[in-house]
């Protein structure tokens, strides 16, 4: 008897602390607003290679007028323990199911590269390089170089100070909901790339196109989707001599949520040693 009493007394403090200890907190957002910028360029050789390897370096400036767009489409997702006196504690600190969503759009003006470019007896090219543009970046490439086109896939890590700033609440609940406005500002971010890139050239003129794409990341796991933003690089090419090519082209921003497509112009110079 004096067993079973103390089973059941056990049981009966085991279960009054789990009930007494119950707290489910979620952070949700009033508003966001994101600095976005063009990814850094990840492309070929953009001409025929017939060497063993190259260092390539390039230099040059972006232009193009700072802009902001509201991005619709990004909504807090309730969590399941969310009812309705979650969701009107929501509604009076302003927080809303759809997020008031702004992207800054704003451009690194000089950037840079430093690549080496390895070929061989066959049309395999493979490069990698280390770069400046809004921060910093590393990236490789992977691709087919023929004697008038070219195609492949690149990937790299890019580390920007971007600017970033967001309204919310931290919701707890623990015997009774607690309220805690959230906001943050710029820091720094890693993000990944992943692209491709094509070339097309006859004889000293060139023309590429690449793009790459990455995550626009809230860093809060209580919204509806990750947003993705695209850059597209179009590009022309002439070389001067073995060693120096101009190019020149526009840089292009879509992806989820962007009604308007952003347009900028670049040009610069890259010396092959």
């Amino acid at each position: 008897m004096k067993l079973h009493s103390l089973v059941s007394f056990a049981f009966a403090l085991i279960t009054a602390f789990m009930l007494s200890g119950c707290f489910v907190t979620a952070e949700y957002l009033s508003k966001a607003k994101m600095e976005v910028n063009p990814a850094p360029e990840m492309r070929g050789a953009g001409e025929y290679f017939d060497a063993k390897y190259k260092f390539r370096y390039f230099g040059g400036v972006v232009l193009g007028p700072s802009s902001s767009q509201k991005i619709h489409g990004i909504n807090n997702e309730m969590s399941a323990w969310c009812g309705n006196e979650c969701r009107n504690v929501m509604k009076n600190n302003n927080v809303l199911n759809q997020v008031n969503v702004e992207y800054n759009f704003e451009y690194s003006h000089i950037n840079g590269s430093a690549e080496i470019l390895l070929g061989g007896k066959g049309p395999l090219l493979w490069s990698l390089g280390l770069g400046i543009n809004s921060g910093v970046y590393g990236f490789t490439s992977l691709g087919l170089n023929a004697k008038h086109f070219e195609v492949g896939i690149s990937a790299g890590a890019w580390i920007n100070n971007r600017g970033y700033e967001f309204e919310g609440i931290n919701y707890n609940f623990h015997h009774v909901p607690m309220v805690q406005g959230v906001e943050s500002s710029s820091h720094l971010t890693g993000t990944s790339l992943l692209g491709f890139y094509t070339s097309l050239y006859f004889g000293s003129i060139g023309f590429d196109v690449s793009a790459s794409m990455y995550d626009v990341d809230f860093e809060n796991e209580n919204l509806s989707k990750v947003p993705m933003v695209f850059t597209i690089y179009t590009a022309v090419s002439y070389r001067l001599n073995n060693r120096w090519r101009v190019r020149a082209g526009a840089v292009n921003l879509q992806g989820d949520g962007i009604e308007n497509m952003v347009w900028s112009g670049f040009g610069g110079l890259e010396l092959s040693l």
